[in-house]
């Protein structure tokens, strides 16, 4: 007797038939999930399992006899692997030489299910990343892709024993975009997810100063490191000093490598005397200089300070509390002669300040900070004075000392 199986698409068991051995064994009741056989053959007793799977994974196909050639047949089937579908029996009567033909049914493989990726934001800049899973109970193994949706292409995505996966991905612009993950299983069915990914230009960091004062060149051995005010004065030629800590510049700005860097001064009192507008500038300092804690001009109770501290002679004057130059050659600084000026005689930026005006002035000094930071300049700070001192020109910033001094606003672009 032979015996054709297919499934009810058409795909043969095996891709074969399957034909019954000269003497067909005895029937004995099955366990454990498995069928089995006996034939008693010059009283030797052995068993045999006749298993046919459907070359598509759909169903597996135990056949066994009842009895003689000439008796009804049995046919135990169940899906592969996952045995959904049990204790279902199919009988045809044959006998030697008779064909029969049993069409097994088919049974539908589910997709995998990949569980919902979270939307998330990140900050241009910065990797995203994520963590995945799938369930597929009626599959053995499994091949995944994730497309991150910005041109990149379909990529394969690695799995884990455990149908976790993992996702990372750098985007080069800000803008939406869908990261699709799809899996697919050893049947051919594919599940897929979707989640969408925001990439943003991160906020501006805003910096306050680590040392801010000015100089007064009819009070040469004078700290105004304590003052609530950084002035431009024509009368006392006084030019002001601020500086910034680098390494929190280098967190700001390693946020974003591409950022602008703009120094920010607060008008408090404008003496309006700048005619139709006249030139500011802020320079780039070469000498590192120390803030000191005096505060004398506009004080109802004068303060020279105490210990060490900048002034118009001195970088660094290690005793302010007197009216003499207390510092050594290296502390000293020559703020008189433009030849030997201890700042860039090309200015780092400049700007107009008219009468009347109020609120902010901006600097912009993004090549500065990217020369501090890549070792080509120290950072010693700035200095803003007057381009022209000669002429009119007051005007009074707040200090740190204030609540309204100097910012530097590192921006992602």
């Amino acid at each position: 007797m032979t015996v054709h199986v297919t499934d009810s698409e058409g795909t043969p068991i095996n891709n074969a038939s399957v034909t019954t051995p000269p003497i067909w064994p005895s029937f004995r009741s099955g366990y454990g999930g498995q069928s089995f056989f006996r034939q008693i053959t010059n009283s030797t007793s052995y068993y045999t399992d006749f298993v046919k799977t459907d070359s598509d994974g759909n169903a597996t196909l135990w056949l066994f006899p009842d009895g003689g050639f000439n008796n009804n047949y049995y046919y135990f089937s169940s899906t592969s692997p996952s045995g959904n579908i049990s204790n279902t029996v199919y009988s045809s009567t044959g006998g030697d030489g008779t064909i029969i033909n049993i069409t097994l049914p088919y049974i539908s493989n589910n997709p995998p299910t990949v569980n919902p990726i979270s939307n998330t934001t990140v900050n241009d800049g910065d990797a995203y990343t994520a963590n995945g899973s799938f369930t597929d109970p009626d599959s053995t193994s499994w091949t995944a892709t994730v497309n991150y949706g910005d041109n990149s292409g379909t990529q394969n995505l690695p799995l884990n024993p455990d149908n976790t996966f993992s996702l990372s991905h750098s985007y080069s612009t800000q803008g939406a975009y869908t990261v699709t993950v799809s899996v697919t299983d050893n049947q051919g069915a594919t599940g897929t997810v979707t989640g969408s990914v925001t990439v943003v230009i991160p906020p501006p960091t805003t910096l306050t100063p680590t040392a801010d004062s000015y100089l007064n060149y009819y009070e040469q051995n004078q700290n105004e490191g304590g003052s609530p005010v950084l002035r431009l004065e024509q009368s006392m030629k006084a030019r002001d000093l601020v500086k910034f800590d680098e390494s929190a510049i280098e967190t700001a700005v390693s946020v974003d490598p591409n950022y602008t860097a703009i120094l920010v001064f607060t008008i408090i009192d404008n003496g309006n005397n700048w005619d139709s507008g006249k030139q500011v500038e802020l320079d780039r300092m070469f000498q590192d200089w120390s803030e000191g804690n005096g505060y004398v001009n506009g004080n109802p109770n004068p303060d020279r300070g105490t210990d060490s501290g900048v002034t118009w002679k001195c970088a660094s004057d290690s005793n302010i509390s007197n009216n003499t130059k207390d510092c050594t050659s290296s502390n000293t600084w020559d703020m008189t002669n433009a030849e030997n000026y201890p700042f860039s005689s090309s200015p780092t930026a400049t700007t107009i300040i008219t009468n009347h005006e109020s609120g902010t002035v901006s600097l912009d000094v993004t090549a500065d900070i990217k020369n501090f930071l890549n070792g080509t300049n120290q950072n010693y700070g700035w200095i803003l004075k007057r381009t022209n001192e000669s002429t009119t020109g007051n005007v009074d910033f707040g200090s740190k000392e204030n609540g309204n001094g100097p910012v530097l606003i590192i921006t992602p672009q």
